[in-house]
């Protein structure tokens, strides 16, 4: 089995969790595609809910807010691949074959309309693809190769071709799915400003007991969790793309003690916004 990671191209055949599996809501600056092998779950992504399924593609563009849960157990085991890597790694590449950067741009850039979850076909060589390029003999460093820009150059070939996708059909509808989507919406569009769970469960009509529970059940985590991941995955938006102080960016998504923003962004992501912002400016 090939797992290709701490590079530019994040590659792992067939990673499995068979006893448990949790993950917390996240983004990164990377574009990912996650094929599904087995497993069955949902994917709460920007105030929406999605079904998971075996053969299944799930698309995340970078700084896409998002979070998987699946339920695993015995004879239930969770098996996916994931191919994570920085969109402009591959704009040289693309530069020769327009059509292809076109429909990748539809796919990976703001702006552009487009479903996360894909519902492979029958017959559907993407799964063939991954065991190949998973088999292949190319060593596993983590550093960029013909081999790995071919693998991939064919995988976006095979994405941007499947008819019939995306499925905006397997969408999940339900009382409190509906409820926690809307507060996931309040919460993009208000995460700037001071947040208490009383004013935002008066802006949606409901109590705040209510507003938690719907919340709790639809996504696994709380309103408050959620509006922190919100508020980090701005702030490094900021960090990467503008030149705004540490200071100023805390302020701007709704954490202006520029020491508590420090340590909360350095809680969520491991290292403080100055280190974030040297290891990826330098990239």
């Amino acid at each position: 089995m090939k797992t290709i990671g701490s590079g530019p191209l994040e590659f792992e055949y067939r990673r499995t969790s068979r006893h448990e599996f949790k993950e917390v809501f996240h983004s990164h600056r990377e574009a990912e595609f996650t094929y599904v092998h087995e497993g069955t779950g949902q994917l709460i992504l920007e105030g929406k809910t999605y079904e998971i399924q075996a053969d299944t593609l799930l698309v995340f563009r970078p700084f896409q807010l998002h979070r998987i849960q699946v339920d695993v157990g015995p004879g239930r085991p969770f098996i996916r691949t994931p191919v994570i890597f920085a969109p402009g790694l591959l704009k040289p590449y693309l530069a020769v074959f327009p059509l292809l950067k076109t429909a990748f741009q539809k796919i990976t850039e703001t702006g552009y309309r487009s479903d996360p979850v894909y519902r492979l076909k029958p017959g559907n060589p993407l799964p063939e693809l991954l065991s190949r390029f998973s088999q292949s003999g190319e060593p596993s460093s983590g550093e960029m190769n013909e081999s790995h820009i071919l693998f991939l150059l064919n995988f976006l070939k095979e994405v941007t071709r499947m008819p019939g996708i995306p499925s905006p059909e397997i969408r999940i509808h339900s009382d409190h799915h509906d409820r926690a989507e809307e507060a996931m919406k309040w919460v993009e569009a208000h995460h700037q400003e001071p947040v208490r769970l009383e004013r935002m469960a008066k802006a949606l009509h409901m109590s705040p007991y209510h507003l938690s529970h719907f919340f709790k059940r639809a996504t696994g985590t709380t309103v408050m969790a959620y509006l922190q991941a919100t508020r980090i995955k701005h702030a490094c938006m900021l960090l990467m793309q503008t030149a705004l102080s540490i200071p100023e960016i805390g302020a701007r998504v709704g954490l202006p003690n520029s020491s508590h923003f420090c340590k909360v962004f350095k809680n969520e992501m491991s290292i403080s916004p100055h280190q974030y912002r040297l290891k990826f400016q330098n990239r």
